[in-house]
């Protein structure tokens, strides 16, 4: 488990005081090391001892804290971020472990990430929470689905039209863009 130039170079810069680095150490780990829990693991422990009260920084640490399955880790993160929290963040750490594993049972322990999302009205999230719902009534699934997309535009119109950077739409630039990009 060697650690490249770049990660190297990261905790560096990170080390020194600059946190918004943190967005790339976290995203060159999740690009290089998605199932590589030990590499995802010391990232989260470095990231753990610097991120000194930074909202981006604990952002990224909270991705790695359900990559590695750590859910104590996960609701200090919630505590800390609390109602500042970026409704986008259960939605991408969701995405991400769905990328890592295949294990149900681990993702249907985590499953309350993407429906906290929904809750705060990040648009995917509830697209995703809505597409699981109606999976079990059958035949007239696919008519109650047009009638939910063609709400969730209307919705998402009227966000865009008052806020284009409001975080809970899929498109916009927030703070946590590139997470969104890298999805």
């Amino acid at each position: 488990m060697a650690v490249d130039e770049t990660a190297r170079r990261l905790e560096g810069e990170i080390s020194a005081g600059n946190l918004s680095r943190a967005k790339d150490y976290v995203e060159q780990a999740i690009r290089l090391y998605i199932k590589d829990v030990a590499e995802l693991e010391r990232r989260k422990k470095y990231l753990a001892r610097r991120c000194e009260g930074d909202e981006g920084c604990v952002f990224y640490w909270g991705i790695l804290c359900v990559l590695t399955n750590d859910r104590p880790g996960w609701d200090i993160v919630a505590r800390f971020l609390g109602d500042n929290m970026d409704p986008s963040l259960g939605y991408h750490s969701f995405r991400f472990l769905n990328a890592q594993t295949s294990d149900n049972e681990r993702l249907e322990a985590w499953k309350f990430l993407i429906e906290d999302s929904a809750a705060r009205g990040h648009i995917q999230s509830r697209n995703f929470v809505f597409d699981k719902d109606v999976a079990r009534i059958g035949f007239l699934k696919w008519p109650v689905i047009l009638a939910q997309r063609i709400w969730i535009g209307i919705v998402f119109l009227f966000l865009y039209v008052r806020n284009p950077r409001d975080p809970r739409l899929p498109i916009v630039g927030s703070a946590h863009e590139s997470v969104r990009s890298s999805v």
